[in-house]
């Protein structure tokens, strides 16, 4: 996916609050600038607590009593106010020097020789952390002055569109083709068990994946004697609006939405198809037409029939068999692949392709059924329910280079349902078909207007993520058994013997990796030219429902192209370090108004005044003759006649 654009700038991530969740972005380019500019404020914050300290130690130090000159020198560094590095230093000098000519140096020294290491070393640490307020990838929110899909036109009859129809329909669909093949490719990449899910490639969601649930013993979905193996269930789980779609929210404007899919291979030969037959069918015309496109009938052909229901075509029956397969298709294939599929939709059977036997027929479930034809020779057998071959080799293949194993029927089958669901809170509707969730259901959970415009947004998404949808654009392409063909040949390694369960969780990902980027197309849709007359912002439906802008203004991405701070945190090293600096200028003063009112500490003020640098220059030259000295209201000293001049 290229790079969208990014709000720079304060706002809001709901995944940590109000107040935790308050951000600023920024460009990467200023990041070092930032993070800099952050550290040197927290080292000068730094120094000005040392000062506050010097203070309080040179306070709590002072005697009326005599002391030796270790004990005056001590004080004069510590009224000096120099940075912590200095002041260590200084500390240091005095106490070698002392270290034979007095009592307990090191007993005195050391104390403050500790405090003084330990101040540097937590400051320069918070300077070095303090950039943990910040992260150098993260989420961010998309910007973009488009808000919505392109045009779909697919309310009339081919023969009825206009060239402006064509031409909508050529940009639409031409993006739904290329966002299924890139999420096929994202699926197999950050799905997969084996993958790497933090690498780069996978960091463009609010969530890397959508963990789904896997019961590889789950129960048949079907009449329990359609069943001759095992079933396996796929379940996403709640998946969050917020939280694994990326659409920023407080939590009272979040949904959830679940998708389950169950399937098991199916027995096709015998029990649901005859022998192969010259007889033709009154429909087999229309029906090879619509299933494969040849419109002319070869004299000499042979024909399969596989009757799981009839073949329908937008809720009218055209043939009594499901599919048909002739000797001529097989013989000049194209691929080892062949992938066909019939689904069927209880709510809207326009939208279905055939009308199930009882034995497949689900009254609240959207029905497919996925058919094999496997040419593909192996150098192994391989016992998959999905891909089996013959248990023996055979050596009729006469561009293999050595006995190898095919498989000995015509068309293999799975059988799978699919399930839907939306909910809010703890209130959901039924787990049913896509098109049995209808205005009622909604209803019932009570949503407000953001949950309502998120849920229609997610259900449009949701007629495009089955797995009919997904296979009309992907057909056999989908399939990871085409990984282990050996270059462009038809010779394959031999495949795992649950190779099918690996095929129906590819698919289920390649749809959630869909429903993912969905969103995101729709909130920020690229302008990507689909040839060179015809480009994609054109045939955008800019969106016009408030909440469905919002929804728009506020989904997340994830990016490292982009620098993030937290608020909070800033502000605390902002506010914290101004109130440091504030009681370094005034807390001396402030404690010396106290000293004065309180007549207690005295002695202990004029020690600080007196053991300034400037004051102790004032001695100096007043030893020389220069003076007298007047004292400002900021404590500052100035000669008398300021127009003087002196040497010193």
């Amino acid at each position: 996916m290229s790079e969208a654009r990014v709000l720079v700038g304060p706002w809001f991530n709901w995944s940590s609050g109000r107040i935790l969740g308050a951000t600023i972005t920024i460009p990467a380019e200023y990041e070092s600038i930032a993070v800099a500019v952050l550290a040197l404020f927290v080292r000068l914050v730094g120094s000005h607590f040392w000062c506050i300290n010097c203070f309080i130690l040179h306070q709590i130090r002072y005697t009326p009593y005599e002391r030796d000159g270790f004990h005056y020198q001590y004080q004069a560094i510590l009224a000096n106010k120099l940075t912590d590095l200095s002041t260590f230093w200084k500390l240091l000098k005095v106490a070698l020097a002392w270290r034979s000519n007095t009592e307990n140096v090191k007993r005195r020294a050391l104390p403050l020789l500790f405090l003084t290491v330990f101040h540097m070393t937590a400051f320069y640490a918070a300077g070095i952390f303090s950039s943990r307020v910040s992260r150098s990838a993260g989420e961010v929110l998309v910007k973009s002055d488009v808000c919505g899909w392109p045009d779909e036109r697919s309310n009339k009859a081919f023969d009825q569109w206009s060239d402006e129809d064509v031409e909508s329909a050529d940009a639409w669909l031409t993006l739904l083709q290329q966002s299924f093949r890139k999420r096929a490719a994202y699926a197999r990449s950050c799905y997969s068990t084996q993958s790497q899910t933090q690498s780069s490639l996978c960091n463009i969601h609010a969530a890397p994946s959508i963990k789904s649930r896997i019961d590889p013993a789950a129960p048949c979905p079907f009449f329990e004697r359609t069943c001759t193996t095992t079933t396996v269930s796929i379940d996403s789980g709640l998946i969050d609006s917020h939280l694994h779609l990326g659409i920023n929210a407080p939590v009272q404007d979040r949904i959830q939405f679940r998708k389950l899919m169950i399937c098991t291979p199916i027995l096709l030969e015998d029990k649901h198809s005859p022998n192969w037959t010259s007889k033709k069918s009154p429909s087999l015309q229309d029906q090879l037409l619509f299933q494969l496109g040849q419109g002319q009938l070869p004299s000499d052909d042979l024909y399969k029939y596989y009757y799981l229901g009839n073949r329908t075509w937008k809720g009218t029956s055209i043939s009594d068999s499901t599919v048909v397969m002739t000797n001529k298709t097989i013989t000049y294939a194209s691929q080892p692949y062949n992938l066909l599929w019939v689904d069927a939709n209880p709510g809207n059977p326009i939208e279905g392709t055939f009308n199930p036997i009882s034995a497949l027929n689900r009254t609240d479930d959207d029905v497919n059924v996925l058919l094999l034809n496997n040419l593909a020779a192996y150098t192994g057998p391989v016992r998959d329910p999905w891909f089996q071959t013959a248990a023996t080799p055979t050596n009729s293949v006469v561009w293999a280079p050595s006995d190898v194993w095919i498989s000995s029927t015509t068309l293999s089958g799975i059988g799978c349902i699919e399930q839907y669901q939306f909910c809010r809170s703890n209130q959901c509707t039924p787990l049913t078909g896509i098109y049995m969730i209808d205005q009622h259901a909604i209803d019932k959970l009570s949503l407000n207007s953001k949950q309502e415009a998120t849920l229609q947004l997610i259900l449009k998404i949701a007629l495009w993520m089955r797995m009919s949808r997904l296979l009309t654009f992907l057909g056999g392409n989908i399939l990871l058994a085409k990984d282990r063909l050996f270059g462009g040949t038809w010779l394959s390694s031999a495949l795992e013997n649950n190779q099918w369960q690996k095929e129906v969780e590819n698919i289920h990902n390649t749809s959630m990796a869909f429903l993912q980027q969905r969103i995101i197309d729709h909130a920020s849709p690229s302008n990507s030219q689909i040839h060179k007359s015809v480009g994609l912002y054109p045939h955008i439906m800019q969106e016009t429902h408030q909440e469905i802008l919002n929804i728009c203004a506020n989904q997340k991405v994830w990016s490292s192209s982009y620098h993030f701070f937290n608020v909070v945190g800033i502000m605390f090293i902002i506010f914290g370090g101004a109130l440091v600096i504030l009681v370094d200028v005034f807390f001396p003063q402030m404690v010396g108004w106290l000293q004065r009112r309180s007549g207690r500490g005295l002695a202990t003020r004029l020690d600080w005044i007196e053991s300034e640098p400037l004051h102790l220059q004032r001695i100096a030259f007043e030893s020389c003759g220069i003076g007298p000295w007047k004292v400002t209201m900021m404590v500052f000293l100035l000669p008398r006649n300021l127009g003087r001049s002196f040497d010193v």
